[in-house]
């Protein structure tokens, strides 16, 4: 069995700020959310399919980003691409990635609540390795209520703890046998329920 990993989420992330008159950044600004203005309510694949054709906003580790901006920070509907692959589409807030939105990369998808850049709320992380947990985050690891289903049938539904099982929770084997049990950091049973 493989212990979860912690997924860390991407930087905050400000546009660089070139040293460019101030006419010129307007200018800059007005052609980047022009084409993203649409109401608020608008899901982020509306907003980014609106602004495809806006020229992306180069931020300072090379990402591009295209979306809504408010005083100078990515806020709003917006999608961030890195020249690695990784991207993210939904919501910013105040530079960072903050509400509904999906990030992929590192062999992850994570589609989910954000806040503050961390998965936080509740998500669906797909790694790689073909894992899937579906449940409660905070600060970016898996925390609170969820299920974790491994490769092969092998499945644990319960509580997590800083992305470990924690508390009661319920083990599934690919047999189909359960096994309810206190979980302490490991997929091993503790004790009795």
């Amino acid at each position: 069995d493989q212990a979860p990993q912690r997924v860390t989420s991407p930087p905050t992330h400000r546009p660089r700020r070139a040293a460019r008159p101030w006419p010129l950044r307007l200018l800059a600004v007005l052609l980047i959310v022009a084409p993203a203005a649409l109401p608020a309510a608008e899901p982020p694949s509306t907003v980014a399919a609106a602004a495809a054709d806006a020229a992306p906003l180069v931020l300072h580790d090379g990402a591009r980003y295209v979306g809504r901006l408010k005083d100078g920070l990515l806020d709003g509907a917006g999608r961030l691409q890195w020249d690695d692959g990784r991207s993210y589409e939904g919501h910013f807030r105040r530079g960072r990635m903050d509400g509904q939105g999906r990030y992929v990369g590192n062999g992850h998808v994570y589609a989910g609540a954000f806040v503050a850049g961390a998965m936080q709320g509740r998500g669906k992380l797909t790694r790689e390795d073909g894992s899937v947990y579906e449940g409660e985050f905070m600060q970016g690891r898996m925390d609170g209520f969820g299920k974790l289903s491994f490769g092969g049938g092998y499945a644990y539904e319960g509580r997590f703890s800083r992305s470990k099982p924690s508390g009661l929770g319920r083990l599934v084997e690919p047999s189909g046998l359960t096994i309810d049990g206190r979980f302490d950091g490991s997929y091993e049973p503790v004790g009795d329920a």
